[in-house]
């Protein structure tokens, strides 16, 4: 009698936080559903299972983290000594598949990201994050900001968007928040060309160009041009309707190489599109404007 040894009874089970326990497991190499029904070992026996190491559920990838005796191995052969239920432990993160990020397509204005959201409730807000390739240098990521769920847009005006590549391609990754278990999505760029804005503050020293911008536009009521002139000369700033007459000059004077603006304020214009033309030295640009009321 003293060498009887006890029927241990074994289940195994996935454990998905707040989630449930489905799926399934295999166990001495045959497939079952999880939870499973009891296994009898004899005490001092093994028996082995393994587990999935992916599920997709709502909106949330699950990874195989470990068992419940911190066994990190998918296969894994099991001691027994007593009646016990044994976990497979997942951790998840929100996916990023239907995110469908994308982008605005005004050229010359502020960059925008779109997403939709993930169709899980419990992924509450969204981290933006950025990185830009100048002149074929990929500089370092960057927090630019965290939106709440159902805001499905950001306005990122530290860039403008571009027609094509000049000397920078933005990148950005929308990162779903699943407050379930703390975890954020894996990093997932996109790419949109783009560049700095004329408008970008701290500017300082000689410019290296001439160059000429507008923002906001459209405007209402008023917007700042901001331009900029390699070398002393007379500079003027018109605006003229699309019949070619003239509504406004602007600056009309002699200024130092720099960093200039004047504002436009349209309150006194009707609704349309008008034309900034600057000239200075040599240099004439002309930029639509358009005024919306």
């Amino acid at each position: 009698m003293a060498d009887l040894k006890k029927v241990c009874n074994v289940t195994f089970e996935n454990n998905f936080t707040s989630v449930g326990n489905g799926g399934t497991i295999k166990v001495n190499g045959v497939q079952y559903s999880s939870p499973t029904s009891q296994f009898q070992v004899v005490e001092g026996n093994t028996i082995t299972a393994e587990a999935e190491y992916y599920y997709h559920i709502n909106g949330i990838n699950y990874t195989f983290l470990n068992w419940s005796d911190g066994s990190t191995s998918l296969s894994h052969a099991f001691s027994i000594s007593q009646h016990e239920a044994i976990k497979a432990n997942y951790r998840g993160k929100p996916t990023n598949n239907g995110e469908y990020i994308h982008f605005g397509t005004q050229v010359g204005q502020p960059i925008v990201i779109y997403w939709t959201d993930n169709p899980n409730a419990n992924v509450t807000q969204y981290q933006i994050w950025r990185k830009v390739k100048h002149n074929g240098v990929m500089g370092s990521e960057q927090l630019i900001a965290t939106v709440s769920r159902g805001t499905g847009q950001y306005t990122d005006r530290d860039y403008v968007l571009t027609s094509g590549y000049t000397d920078d391609i933005i990148y950005y990754d929308v990162r779903g928040y699943y407050s379930v278990e703390g975890t954020y999505s894996d990093p997932d760029y996109v790419s949109v060309y783009g560049a700095e804005p004329l408008y970008k503050s701290g500017l300082s020293g000689k410019p290296a160009e001439y160059s000429i911008g507008a923002y906001p536009n459209p405007f209402n009521p008023a917007t700042t041009i901001k331009y900029q002139l390699p070398e002393r000369g007379h500079v003027t700033i018109k605006l003229y309707d699309v019949t070619g007459k003239e509504v406004k000059e602007l600056v009309n004077e002699i200024r130092d190489s720099g960093y200039y603006e004047v504002e436009l304020n349209g309150k006194d214009l009707s609704s349309g599109v008008y034309i900034c033309t600057i000239k200075a030295n040599k240099y004439n640009k002309s930029i639509k404007l358009m005024m919306v009321k």
